[in-house]
């Protein structure tokens, strides 16, 4: 029977994480079940599309509108051939195979425009290696050489300027022409051969200088590859990096060399020069700066002797001030005395009794000296000073005595209570005059009195 065998085999979808196994259909348990071995023999083979087995136990397959066949062997093993069908590319119906075997010698193939027929008993060894050659080899500004290139020049130069070369090649053929691809690489700009295409021009565009070697193969339907060949150029360099030009650059950089060297001994002998004058300039300015020093030594020492006086001052000012305040305690006291004696009626009392009474008041009366313990403190208060009270009433001349008084207790940082105490109005009233003062001096809450009185 010459009807060949449809056995069907289920190409499992691809992923990137396993091989794509074939399923074989049982007809007795009318299921699917994997085949490792068809899977085995299809290792290496692009992921194909359909598969049928003919009479003879051939496997026929087709990928990618090529078409196969895995042969079987006498002793059981099978062999891949593609090469004879190579022509049928492109007529080939898609996704289904049609053989039709009746024996080695005859074997019908079809086709989306008929039959084809094929004797696998027909060695292909009468088919011949195709040839292959350079049409031309131009650059961006010129042609350098065109036709048949079976001898091309040795020595092409290709200036610069025009270092975008294209390359156009050819392999005549009178069978399937269509199906001639090509693979070129271009020494030492590619390591590897491009991947084979129909294309037969290549551009190749901003070379850099040097030597290259353009190598072109053709490959015909049915898979034989012809001899390599080549085309040697050379790419001149620009003048900026032509041997004359680094001889150029080499000469100034000499050049700039011995100038900048000539410069940096002359600047060298130049900062000598200004290293002396400057050290003298540096010694004449330390001892200047040593009189200075020893000047301001001097002030300071002054000004702690002035600081120290100062001080002392302010101490005598804060004792003459306690002592101050003791005596207007202490008259107080005897006036409160003195108040309750007017209070006791002295004709009830005998001779001797009243005239003890009499010479007891006079004697308090006579200790009572307030106004004089005032007038010593005001006065040795306004000489201490003297110079405060002169820039503060030359800055502020609307301000009256009783203010400027108030001013000094507070420069004196007495408390309220104190100022209370020798200005004999209350704490309330001591409040009130530092506000008119405030208001006097046209400082605001947020500013410090006392700080301020510190600054005149």
């Amino acid at each position: 029977d010459t009807t060949p065998c449809l056995c069907v085999f289920v190409v499992q979808i691809p992923n990137a994480l396993t091989e794509s196994p074939f399923y074989r259909y049982s007809n007795e348990q009318e299921d699917f079940f994997e085949d490792k071995k068809i899977t085995a023999l299809f290792k290496g083979i692009p992921p194909i599309n359909t598969v049928i087995e003919d009479s003879d136990n051939n496997l026929w397959y087709s990928y990618d509108e090529t078409l196969g066949v895995l042969v079987k062997t006498a002793s059981g093993k099978y062999y891949r051939k593609e090469a004879p069908f190579s022509n049928l590319t492109g007529n080939l119906v898609d996704h289904y195979i049609s053989i039709n075997t009746i024996d080695p010698g005859n074997i019908f193939i079809g086709l989306t425009d008929g039959l084809a027929h094929y004797d696998s008993k027909i060695s292909n060894k009468f088919i011949t290696k195709p040839h292959v050659f350079f049409e031309s080899f131009s650059s961006s500004s010129d042609t350098i050489i065109t036709g048949n290139l079976e001898n091309p020049l040795t020595d092409l130069r290709v200036p610069y300027k025009s270092n975008h070369v294209k390359f156009t090649f050819s392999s005549p053929t009178f069978e399937n022409q269509e199906n001639i691809t090509y693979s070129y690489k271009l020494e030492p700009f590619e390591e590897n051969w491009r991947n084979w295409s129909t294309l037969s021009v290549k551009e190749y565009t901003n070379l850099r200088e040097g030597n290259y070697k353009m190598k072109i193969k053709a490959k015909n339907s049915y898979g034989i590859e012809s001899n390599i060949e080549e085309i040697n150029f050379t790419i001149s360099p620009p003048w900026y990096r032509h041997f004359l030009a680094y001889l150029t650059y080499s000469l100034l950089f000499i050049g700039a060399i011995y100038i900048t060297s000539t410069r940096v001994k002359l600047k060298i002998r130049k900062n000598k020069y200004y290293e002396t004058i400057e050290q003298r300039r540096l010694y004449l300015e330390k001892e200047s700066k040593i009189r200075h020093e020893q000047h301001e030594l001097e002030k300071e020492i002054e000004r702690l002797k002035s600081d120290k006086l100062q001080i002392k001052i302010l101490a005598k000012d804060k004792e003459l001030v306690s002592n101050s305040l003791q005596v207007v305690k202490k008259n107080k006291v005897l006036n409160g005395i003195i108040q309750k004696i007017k209070d006791i009626d002295a004709n009830t009392l005998d001779d001797t009794t009243k005239f003890e009474f009499n010479k007891l008041h006079k004697s308090i009366v006579k200790e009572v000296n307030t106004d004089k313990s005032w007038k010593d403190l005001e006065k040795h208060i306004k000489n201490v000073h003297f110079e405060f009270l002169k820039r503060l009433k030359e800055k502020y001349p609307t301000i009256s005595p009783r203010e400027l008084d108030l001013s000094t207790y507070l420069l004196m940082n007495m408390s309220t209570k104190e100022i209370a105490e020798i200005m004999n109005i209350s704490t309330g009233g001591v409040e009130l005059a530092r506000y008119r003062l405030r208001k006097k001096l046209g400082l605001n809450k947020k500013e410090n009195l006392i700080g301020f009185l510190m600054s005149v």
